[in-house]
């Protein structure tokens, strides 16, 4: 799953022939990116991109609700783990008795441990599926704080496209000069840290 998606692959790729075709590609020099976004000519489409996995890695509020995220999971997998050793020790009381229980004994006990089974998958089953729907929610708040960024960058600098540059692009490279990740990193994470402020002192007061 993939918290930062901005472009569709078909605008990328009209984009990126564009440049190719139009020569507008990013220039070597000493200039800013700030600058070199400002210097882009008037005609033509002017265009910026973002390294999604940077992104992921840096913005504060992203790392704080993973590593949050990704606690939770080994407390539920510690749990499973637990659970799983007390199913299989009860299979081998089971092996060790079985010789001395009578049929309908017998039975009874692979029931309870049949039964002991699907809760325990069960469990697996729905531990994953909470998981899951958190890192949704996850993605979402991020692509929405990352949405309203882009939206102001984007006016900011007069911009045609923002791309995306990760893995599962087709943007292969691109000249660095024209890289505004470190711009939105910093906004994202001035955002939070606002927010934050607000929730805190707003917490202090009503105490």
């Amino acid at each position: 799953m993939k918290i930062f998606n901005t472009v569709v692959s078909f605008v990328l790729l009209l984009a990126v022939s564009y440049l190719f075709v139009t020569g507008n590609v990013f220039s070597s020099g000493d200039k800013s990116v700030e600058s070199k976004l400002e210097s882009q000519g008037e005609k033509g489409l002017r265009i910026a991109y973002i390294n999604t996995d940077s992104l992921a890695e840096k913005y504060k509020l992203n790392k704080e609700l993973v590593t949050k995220l990704e606690e939770k999971a080994k407390l539920m997998e510690a749990d499973l783990a637990q659970k799983t050793r007390v199913f299989q020790e009860n299979i081998a009381v089971l092996q060790q008795q079985a010789a001395s229980l009578n049929e309908q004994q017998l039975m009874a006990a692979q029931q309870d441990l049949q039964r002991s089974e699907q809760q325990l998958m069960a469990d697996q089953e729905q531990k994953s599926q909470e998981l899951m729907l958190e890192k949704q929610q996850i993605d979402k708040l991020i692509k929405e704080d990352l949405d309203s960024v882009l939206s102001n960058v984007k006016k900011e600098y007069s911009l045609d496209f923002i791309l995306s540059l990760d893995p599962a692009s087709i943007l292969l490279s691109a000249n660095e000069e024209y890289d505004i990740t470190d711009i939105v990193i910093e906004r994202l994470n001035e955002n939070y840290t606002t927010a934050k402020e607000k929730m805190e002192k707003a917490s202090e007061e009503e105490q």
